[in-house]
């Protein structure tokens, strides 16, 4: 059976005006639409380190992933992604996943599950449990510092097309804006 197998290092690879990503390395097994996919890499700013691996199954409507066990470094702190963790999207197939990170006390858990509205698509649902929001706010938040623990639930509707955001019994303890709490 036919498959493509690609590998190599990257000296330097750069994600939008902020991050780079210095000594990289990857490799990519593919046949027919699966690739296991596997990701080392390190980051010259807050992003420090991620060993990812995992399987990618391309669908003529959308992709999945499932991860196996795989790290990342944020802030000095190693997240977790758990074993056998898988995300579908499909945009005329319902379908359902969930992948878990982990950190000391801190918990993300992303699901997918077939929209209440009615369409024929998912809805990616991500709750959060005793989460630091200082370890990502300044990835969507230039110039200011945000802190704090939050616990909630946030809700993205057809996040290929529409993309509406929309929180649940979503609570924040502990915050501070730029050194002042709130």
């Amino acid at each position: 059976a036919e498959r493509l197998l690609l590998s190599g290092d990257v000296e330097n690879a750069q994600i939008g005006d902020s991050m780079q990503l210095p000594g990289s390395t990857f490799r990519i097994e593919s046949k027919n639409d699966i690739s296991k996919v596997e990701i080392n890499t390190s980051s010259n700013r807050v992003f420090n380190d991620a060993k990812l691996s995992g399987v990618v199954q391309t669908y003529y409507d959308g992709v999945g992933v499932k991860f196996d066990p795989s790290t990342f470094v944020l802030n000095g702190k190693t997240f977790t992604i758990e074993k056998d963790g898988e995300l579908t999207f499909r945009s005329n197939t319902v379908a359902q996943g969930e992948l878990v990170l982990t950190e000391s006390n801190q918990r993300i858990q992303l699901s997918t599950e077939p929209t209440e509205d009615g369409g024929n698509w998912n809805d990616l649902k991500v709750r959060l449990t005793n989460v630091n929001i200082g370890d990502f706010s300044n990835y969507f938040l230039k110039g200011f510092r945000l802190e704090g623990l939050v616990d909630g639930v946030i809700k993205i509707e057809d996040p290929n097309n529409r993309f509406n955001v929309r929180t649940e019994d979503l609570k924040a303890r502990q915050v501070w804006f730029d050194k002042d709490s709130v």
